[in-house]
């Protein structure tokens, strides 16, 4: 739920294309992390 349109196959795609690999996968990095970081969070409180 948090991630939602940003981890669609077909937006994934369109992102993999104007970011390039290297790009493309620091932006898969930070979407995974900040997902885990703020469902911590939600969940300490």
């Amino acid at each position: 739920m948090e991630t939602g349109p940003a981890t669609k196959n077909t937006n994934l795609g369109a992102v993999k294309s104007v970011f390039g690999v290297k790009r493309f996968l620091l932006y898969l990095l930070f979407t995974m992390v900040f997902a885990f970081l703020s469902g911590f969070v939600i969940d300490l409180v």
